[in-house]
């Protein structure tokens, strides 16, 4: 419910906000003129429309791609044994975080191969970002993970809160 009402937030402070850009630019064309007014208007987009995100994020990532844990090289496990494995750490209404694991089986073990933890859904004003995921064999069909990270909440992507979460279980898996 909280992210819902963030989210119905996030989305009022921004129509307001455009709104009042709208107005001010009416404005500053009576006032100053198109050309003076379309000077600003470009200026201010273009500062908007840059990144404060690193081009990286963690071990390499680009932006904008899930960032990815890797635990034993796929090259060592047999062709056709690599499996996959999806579980929500947490859903709500909204949205759910979520953790996919890679793994690959023999007769003897199941070996995880990496992992990427996601937010996905309606997800206005906050920001997923793992900090780090582990996943080990607890015992034959049994994958245990461990995921850490912090959840940004944001209003007009400036971060007020900053919450740290962490998920623990064990996942079966064939």
């Amino acid at each position: 419910m909280l992210h819902l009402l963030w989210t119905l937030l996030n989305i009022a402070v921004f129509i307001l906000f455009l709104i009042t850009c709208f107005r001010a630019t009416k404005l500053l064309r009576q006032e100053l003129g198109l050309a003076t007014t379309l000077f600003l208007v470009f200026g201010i987009l273009s500062f908007v429309s840059r990144s404060t995100d690193s081009p990286t994020a963690g071990r390499g990532a680009l932006k904008n791609t899930a960032q990815t844990w890797v635990f034993n090289p796929v090259d060592s496990l047999q062709q056709g044994t690599i499996r996959m494995v999806d579980i929500n750490l947490e859903q709500t209404p909204l949205l759910t975080y979520g953790l996919s694991i890679r793994y690959g089986s023999t007769p003897t073990a199941n070996r995880p191969i990496d992992a990427y933890s996601t937010l996905t859904g309606f997800v206005g004003g906050i920001k997923w970002h793992p900090a780090d995921v582990s996943v080990v064999e607890a015992r034959k069909g049994q994958l245990r993970y461990t995921v850490m990270g912090t959840v940004e909440w944001q209003l007009l992507n400036t971060t007020l809160y900053t919450e740290p979460k962490q998920y623990e279980g064990t996942v079966s898996v064939p």
